[in-house]
């Protein structure tokens, strides 16, 4: 079995709040409904996951040696940093994405990357 980084757990959460976002706004269609709901699963279960891995590499602070003291210290912050910046970050960014979508349609223009008349900001592009 592999071992896995704090980094990647952050992807994870990453990922799985925008997965999660995209399935309550396809339901309800309302940002601000959808965000609610996705921090209110998703959101627990990011802060849950989080604690847990702070308090494994928290306990690198109560070392004798230094340098893992500091590799402790320096890992528990990190991984608070990155919790906070998901649980607030993210929402944000889906919050801009919607709105520049519907600003788009309501001015009638699109990129050239847009595909077609839906001007989904999470829709998935099919290779050619």
């Amino acid at each position: 079995m592999h071992e896995r980084d704090p980094e990647h757990d952050r992807a994870d959460d990453t990922i799985h709040f925008m997965h999660t976002f995209r399935r309550n706004f396809a339901r309800s269609g309302a940002v601000e409904e959808a965000v609610s709901e996705t921090l209110g699963t998703s959101g627990r279960a990011m802060l849950a996951s989080s604690a847990v891995l702070m308090a494994g590499f928290g306990v690198f602070v109560l070392a004798t040696m230094q340098n893992m003291r500091s590799f402790g210290f320096v890992a528990v912050c990190t991984l608070a940093v990155a919790a906070l910046m998901d649980l607030t970050l993210s929402p944000a960014l889906v919050r801009l994405a919607v709105r520049d979508v519907k600003q788009r349609e309501r001015c009638g223009t699109t990129r050239a990357s847009d595909s077609g008349s839906e001007l989904d900001p999470f829709a998935q592009t099919e290779a050619a």
